[in-house]
């Protein structure tokens, strides 16, 4: 048996599952750092800002010296000259999808300290002090694919946690997760970006939360990746506590009554819903006393539920595959990724019990209703302007609940004559290879350059165009042979035990 009720003595955890989640994360770890080498540094949205934030994080500056300008209050950031010129020099192909980044000028400059006003530096500071780690050692372009590399690291970790828990309850689960794992998520892990941590470990706390109340029986582990995902998530943006709190929600939704005095009597549960109380600590300080922007002169706007709803197809698109400054939108990405999202909503209503479908019917709802609803209240029309990576953390947790409910609710009710989930699970491939290819050909020969983009190359980053699209292709491969032939970590749980329990 994978897993135990009886306490923490389990091996030590014994590596999580014998390779189960090493697999997992150097497959993505790979994955995303082929997305790293196929776009240039600084070409992230608003990358060249967090980089220039870590940096002066790294330096000490911490929040910076308000200013007062016409955006209201905003910090002024010490970074070295030859990285805010590298950083203006990016500019040449940015928004300019016909150009590649060979039109970056060399920058000559030194690491003398210039004032800069940055608005990053009212993000909560621990993404960036973990990417910054070398840029102290390593600086220029070298320090900053460094800094991807450790972000990388991060996403590829807890994407692998997600899995590692979604494989507890069943294979659906599992392709739940990759679903969830759009190819903007995996985009964001290749470059430097506070939403790369703030996504990544709210999938995770969606699988965990899932997997406490679904898998066949629960030990430590499963509450260790969901405290520690939900600590990185509540305290990598502002919004992430709301949508950390939500996914633990349609986890506390799912779960049996048995099940959660079950987790209750574990011996270190107390300990662990401890350290999810007090990581919640730093997220709210850090709010209150610096992580709240000025209302902005002349914002005000007139902004309706029916504005809202007509935002939100653009919202999938951004979500789903458009890269770089809005410069490449991949349609048959975006077209395969709908297609398996809705027959995964599909399959999962349909077996569903009363109160399972319930449950997912409300996720989204919120899903839908809650970035609206906030532009609403606010002063300024958020919804009508943030990109579709904001409100990722609390869509992805559709996906995985309907795996979850396909999984564990009554699969009996719909049978297939041949096995979808494989079909499924190469849809998700082919969808991440069309975005991958179609984002490094951008790159490498302009977004109206040669098919063949990697035979003759305008740019290349550190590694060849050739080497990237092998990495890239073969990771994706291995992804989606992992996902489509993922065995349950545990024996399926028992319907009627689940049905008797979430009926009670």
């Amino acid at each position: 048996m994978w897993l135990t009720t009886k306490g923490s003595s389990t091996a030590g955890w014994a590596w999580l599952g014998r390779g189960v989640w090493w697999r997992w994360f150097v497959t993505l770890f790979v994955l995303c750092t082929a997305w790293g080498f196929a776009t240039p540094v600084l070409s992230g949205p608003d990358e060249n800002s967090h980089v220039l934030r870590a940096i002066a994080l790294s330096r000490g500056d911490v929040t910076g010296r308000e200013m007062r300008t016409p955006f209201g209050r905003l910090p002024v950031i010490q970074v070295p000259l030859r990285t805010l010129e590298l950083s203006l020099a990016a500019d040449c192909y940015k928004k300019r999808p016909e150009v590649t980044p060979a039109c970056v000028r060399s920058v000559q400059s030194g690491d003398q300290l210039r004032p800069v006003l940055s608005g990053m530096a009212k993000y909560p500071p621990l993404y960036y002090a973990l990417v910054a780690l070398p840029v102290r050692v390593v600086g220029g372009v070298s320090g900053q694919h460094l800094m991807r590399l450790v972000s990388a690291l991060l996403v590829a970790a807890l994407l692998a946690a997600a899995f590692f828990a979604a494989q507890a309850i069943g294979r659906w689960s599992v392709l739940g997760v990759a679903v969830a794992t759009t190819p903007m998520v995996l985009y964001y892990g290749g470059i430097v970006n506070p939403s790369a941590l703030e996504i990544a470990a709210a999938i995770a706390v969606w699988a965990s939360a899932a997997a406490l109340a679904r898998a066949k029986t629960v030990d430590e582990r499963l509450l260790a990746i969901a405290v520690s995902s939900y600590a990185l998530c509540v305290n990598s943006r502002s919004l992430a506590l709301f949508f950390a709190s939500a996914a633990v929600g349609a986890g506390l939704l799912l779960m049996p009554r048995a099940r959660l005095r079950e987790i209750m009597g574990m011996r270190r549960c107390k300990l662990w819903c401890a350290a999810a109380l007090l990581s919640v600590v730093p997220a709210v300080v850090w709010g209150g006393l610096y992580g709240r922007f000025d209302d902005v002169p002349g914002a005000h706007t007139n902004f309706t539920f029916l504005d809202g709803l007509g935002r939100w197809w653009r919202l999938i698109q951004e979500g789903t595959a458009e890269f770089g400054i809005f410069e490449v939108r991949v349609w048959a990405s975006i077209l395969l990724w709908c297609a398996v999202t809705l027959a995964l909503l599909w399959i999962a209503f349909s077996r569903a019990r009363r109160h399972d479908g319930m449950v997912l019917a409300g996720v989204l709802i919120v899903v839908i209703m809650v970035p609206i609803a906030v532009s609403m209240v606010q002063p300024a029309p958020l919804f009508a302007v943030w990109p579709g990576r904001i409100g990722l953390p609390l869509t992805v947790g559709a996906a995985i609940v309907a795996g979850v409910i396909a999984d564990s609710s009554k699969p009996q009710r719909i049978q297939f004559p041949i096995a979808p989930l494989p079909i499924l699970a190469a849809g998700v491939g082919l969808a991440q290879f069309f975005a991958f290819a179609t984002t490094a050909r951008r790159y490498a020969v302009g977004i109206n350059g040669a098919l063949l983009y990697f035979l003759d190359p305008t740019w290349t980053g550190p590694l060849r165009s050739t080497a990237v699209l092998a990495l890239g292709t073969g990771a994706i491969l291995a992804l989606t042979c992992l996902v489509a032939r993922s065995t349950p970590l545990s024996p399926s749980p028992n319907q009627n035990e689940i049905a008797e329990a979430t009926s009670e």
